[in-house]
């Protein structure tokens, strides 16, 4: 690790969470992965040298991306509740999870031949299409559940952060085409503040159905 720059990386002691790397040492700091990394993503030069197992990972991240977060979520403060109409609640966690269940089940499974052999960066950058559209389809049901107008502003942010992190997805399989390992393997990273956000608000909501 004495050669590696200072960044957030899969953490030694559980590959669940990430911690950050001073440049000399491990940190106390941690975060959940992002559902777009895997605990087996190479880094710097094993990356460069192996695109295999840089693509093994990729799709093993992706293809979870709904639910990404959800069982590995650390013990962290929420944030106070800001809604509290019933229905849209209830509206949002059935669309949510006849959403999200479904890309839940489409992960490659550990040890299956899907997972060993995801294919190359162009059929993985398909994937992540995919999970992005299926995102986006979402979304876009929930901006138009009925919503007590005095909630629709904290709501509109929640939605703001689907936002960034859809759009890292577009990046990702951008940079999946373009077969640029640096980058993606940065997008990866990036992602974990948006979708820890969004995750805690629909933990704090009662949206457990919605976390990403």
């Amino acid at each position: 690790m004495g050669d590696r720059a200072p960044g957030w990386y899969p953490d030694p002691d559980d590959p669940a969470r990430m911690r950050r790397w001073d440049g000399a040492h491990w940190t106390p700091d941690h975060r959940p992965l992002p559902s777009w990394y895997s605990s087996s993503h190479p880094q710097g030069s094993v990356l460069r040298r192996n695109r295999h197992w840089v693509i093994l990972a990729t799709v093993m991240a992706f293809v979870v991306l709904a639910l990404g977060f959800r069982s590995i979520q650390p013990k962290v403060k929420l944030p106070p509740r800001t809604v509290t109409d019933a229905a849209f609640i209830a509206s949002a966690n059935r669309s949510c999870q006849a959403r999200l269940v479904p890309l839940h089940n489409e992960r490659p499974r550990l040890g299956t031949a899907a997972a060993k052999n995801p294919g190359d960066e162009t059929t993985v950058a398909g994937q992540v299409d995919h999970i992005v559209s299926e995102l986006l389809a979402l979304q876009g049901e929930l901006k138009g559940l009925p919503l007590d107008a005095a909630q629709q502003a904290t709501v509109s942010q929640w939605m703001a952060d689907w936002d960034t992190y859809i759009d890292y997805g577009r990046q990702y399989a951008g940079f999946l085409r373009a077969h640029d390992i640096r980058s993606y393997s940065s997008v990866a990273q990036a992602s974990t503040t948006s979708g820890q956000r969004a995750n805690l608000f629909a933990q704090a909501n009662g949206l457990d159905d919605c976390k990403l």
